[in-house]
């Protein structure tokens, strides 16, 4: 059967017309079709926008500097086949430069990216809560710094003294990824460019990072956290709920990392000896040290200072129940506090107790254990021996070893 060639032209324009039809869904490029990454913002904000444009100069001027530095080589080659010293040494301090220029530039590029990542990463991403996390390290260091790795029940006693009820809120992919970001590690000054070069000057970094920051400066690094940990709530909390007192904050991180000084601890120590009973009773240095000894394994020799400053806590009026559970870093309520000098159960009294225990074992120099809940009986014995042993101390008994080992024995490692 022969076609005619206008019956080909209409078959073959017929082909060309159902083709392009469906050429849209068949040319349309893979990426156009990916879903979004969870942690992408799903519009492009003016910070997103900004990291991204500092971002593309920096390349920019990374790539100039490569230039550079291949022109400076081939300079240096030259140079050496003329075999004159003094266009060799020029070209080599050239050379020298145009490689530190480049180390610069390159350094810049990753700072960027890190900036763009944080910048661009949606406000209740994985992403965001591990650099918040980052913050309040930051935040931490800046107190005084961790004494070691902290856990869940350190991370939800800071979150809610920043932003009371956020832990609740928050999922448990964002509480590890936030745990993970205040694990990491110290902040160097590069990221702490990266996370808040837009919200801290150079100058203020470098205050926090070096434990110089003023309390109107700490308390502006809180409110930024509020701000990031209201965003990872997609704003079912707002920043107005955010907490804006610093002395209670750095109470509580005190508490949760280990890092109380002798006047907290001798806080703690009237709080055990009015539990105990002993509200009434004067420390010396030489019941002090019987008593610590009693409480504390692997207890050194007290500085005059430590002494002083434990005797001071010690001996003076019992704090109120918030302060007292911000020393303890939040691990008990101010109501259980409250209900443990009264006629609270023993289950409540052994909390307490245990827990200032584990505070004043920081004495021996390691960092902060904290004790795990007790079964009733053994917060009986708990309740029943450490007020024994301050009656004893109080009697001038002597007090040999530990005698918490037994009962608590994580504090006695």
């Amino acid at each position: 059967m022969h076609l005619t060639r206008r019956t080909v032209s209409a078959v073959v324009t017929l082909a060309v017309t159902a083709s392009l039809a469906v050429a849209p869904a068949v040319l349309t490029p893979a990426s156009a079709a990916k879903a979004p990454s969870s942690d992408a913002r799903t519009s492009v904000t003016a910070e997103c926008a900004a990291a991204q444009s500092a971002l593309v100069s920096a390349k920019k001027q990374k790539a100039k500097a490569k230039k550079a530095l291949v022109k400076a080589k081939k300079s240096l080659r030259a140079a050496k086949k003329s075999h004159r010293p003094a266009r060799i040494t020029k070209a080599k301090k050239a050379l020298n430069r145009a490689k530190h220029r480049y180390t610069v530039k390159s350094h810049n590029v990753s700072t960027r990216n890190k900036q763009m990542a944080y910048a661009c990463s949606a406000p209740t991403s994985a992403t965001r809560a591990s650099s918040t996390g980052q913050q309040m390290d930051l935040l931490v260091m800046a107190q005084g710094g961790l004494t070691g790795l902290l856990g869940n029940s350190q991370l939800t006693a800071l979150l809610d003294q920043i932003l009371p009820g956020v832990s609740g809120i928050l999922s448990p992919a964002q509480l590890t990824a936030l745990l993970s970001g205040l694990n990491a590690g110290a902040l160097s000054p590069d990221a702490a460019t990266a996370l808040l070069g837009g919200t801290f000057s150079p100058a203020e970094l470098q205050a926090l990072l070096g434990g110089t920051a003023s309390p109107t400066l700490l308390l502006a690094l809180v409110q930024h956290i509020v701000g990031e940990l209201s965003g990872l709530t997609g704003g079912a909390l707002p920043t107005s709920g955010g907490t804006t007192d610093l002395a209670g904050l750095q109470q509580t991180i005190a508490g949760a990392v280990g890092t109380l000084d002798p006047s907290q601890l001798g806080d703690l120590v009237r709080l055990l000896l009015n539990i105990t009973g002993s509200g009434s009773t004067t420390l010396d240095q030489a019941k002090l040290t019987s008593l610590l000894s009693g409480l504390v394994p692997g207890l050194p020799t007290l500085t005059a200072g430590q002494v002083t400053g434990l005797l001071g806590g010690a001996n003076a009026g019992i704090l109120d129940a918030t302060t007292l559970s911000h020393l303890l870093g939040n691990q008990v309520s101010p109501a259980d506090i409250q209900s443990a000098l009264g006629a609270g159960s023993d289950a409540v009294k052994a909390a307490v107790l245990s827990n200032v225990i584990a505070q004043l074992g920081t004495l021996s120099g390691g960092g902060l254990t904290l004790p795990s809940s007790l079964d009733p009986t053994a917060a009986t014995t708990l309740v029943s021996t450490v007020t024994t042993l301050v009656g004893n101390v109080v009697a001038s008994v002597p007090i040999v070893g530990p005698v918490v080992c037994t009962l608590l024995p994580i504090l006695c490692h």
